[in-house]
Order: structure tokens, then sequence, then C-alpha cells
């Protein structure tokens, strides 16, 4: 225990020391952005769209369940409906 004490303390010395160390989640930041960028893009939504109509239809014919569909439909409003949900938990 006290070797991840001294650890912690040793780590937090350091960012303050070097607080360009502690300031280069901007790159990681960015990349994650580009990210969102690209699973909320025009492709993105026409190959959603397109999952729909799939899914749907196979649901309907029988060769699929329900479930499934759903699942995809779910996940769609997840991908799409993130950052607005970020935004309203965000104080």
């Amino acid at each position: 225990m006290k070797k991840r004490k001294l650890h912690t303390i040793f780590a937090l010395s350091f960012l303050l020391l070097f607080p360009k160390y502690a300031f280069a989640m901007a790159v990681f930041t960015s990349f994650l952005g580009k990210v969102l960028a690209v699973l909320t893009g025009g492709e993105a939504i026409i190959g959603a769209s397109i999952a729909v109509v799939v899914f749907g239809w196979l649901s309907q014919t029988g060769r699929i369940p329900w479930s499934v569909g759903g699942s995809v439909i779910f996940g769609i409003v997840i991908v799409f409906g993130g950052p607005q949900i970020v935004t309203w938990i965000k104080p």
C-alpha cells in the first residue's frame, strides 16, 4: 500500500513540475473527435439507414428475430445520440 501511495505522489509531483505532459491529452482528445466525426458522418448515416431497412425487412419476413432488429436500432440511437446524451448529463 505504501508503494502505491509513493507512486501516486511521484506521478502528481512529476505532473506539477512538467505541466506540458499533463496537457498532452489534447492529441488523444483530437483523435477521439475525429473518430466521432467518422462515426456520425454522412457515410455512417447512409450505412445506418441501410441497416435499419435490411434488418426491418429480415424481421418482417421472419428470417431474423425482432430482438436483433431492435438491438440494431438501439445501437444506432446510442451512436448518433451519444453526444447529445453527454450534453444532457454534463453540468
